[in-house]
């Protein structure tokens, strides 16, 4: 006969935990995918591929510290502390979290339905809103007449439809967490990059 294991107690408790945990989360994640915001538009979220937050890494390089010769200990060595990297480091930390941001509302967020009041991303409306918008943002207006289907609908959603800053209890907050339950993020790792982004 073969010995069984005896059970501890904080083997079970952390065991209850990690699903009561598991099951929250597995709560919080809106009924059909569908989360409205506080000005009554409605977004389905859905799954983003992991691939586009690999992709975006890459495309995006970390910036390397300068390397100097350091006469006491007789070799080169990283200066992490040089003024000019730390620039670079944290521009780069805003590039990937705003790019993940981005990647979370492109293939993460469909428009489910926009009240008569409010004003849809392909409206003509919206458009004016943009010239004006990015206009003071320094673009050419040639710039913002190329803009397509995707970027209109991003820059929607972030100027428009999701109301509130990054972070807190905004509605924009409210709908990359859900996007990133959807999607599988880890919701500290969504709470970093918009951490991140706000500098």
């Amino acid at each position: 006969m073969t010995e069984q294991k005896e059970v501890k107690k904080s083997d079970l408790k952390t065991v209850a935990e990690s699903a009561q945990k598991t099951k929250s989360r597995d709560e919080e994640i809106p009924k059909d995918n569908i989360v409205e915001m506080s000005n009554g538009i409605v977004f389905r979220v859905k799954e983003v591929p992991q691939a586009a937050f690999v992709d975006l890494r890459g495309s995006f390089p970390e910036p390397t510290p300068p390397v100097h010769y350091n006469k006491d200990i007789g070799r080169e060595e990283t200066n992490v502390n040089d003024p000019r990297y730390k620039a670079q480091l944290a521009d780069w930390e805003i590039s990937i979290s705003a790019g993940m941001i981005d990647i979370q509302i492109i293939f993460g967020v469909e428009v489910v339905s926009v009240p008569d009041n409010m004003i849809n991303y392909d409206d003509p409306d919206f458009h004016d809103l943009l010239k004006v918008i990015l206009g003071r943002m320094g673009w050419k207006r040639e710039d913002i007449n190329d803009l397509g289907k995707t970027e209109k609908m991003l820059l929607w959603v972030k100027y428009y439809a999701a109301k509130g800053s990054v972070g807190g209890e905004s509605d924009f907050s409210k709908l990359l967490l859900a996007i990133g339950r959807r999607s599988g993020v880890p919701e500290e790792d969504v709470k970093t990059a918009v951490d991140n982004f706000q500098g």
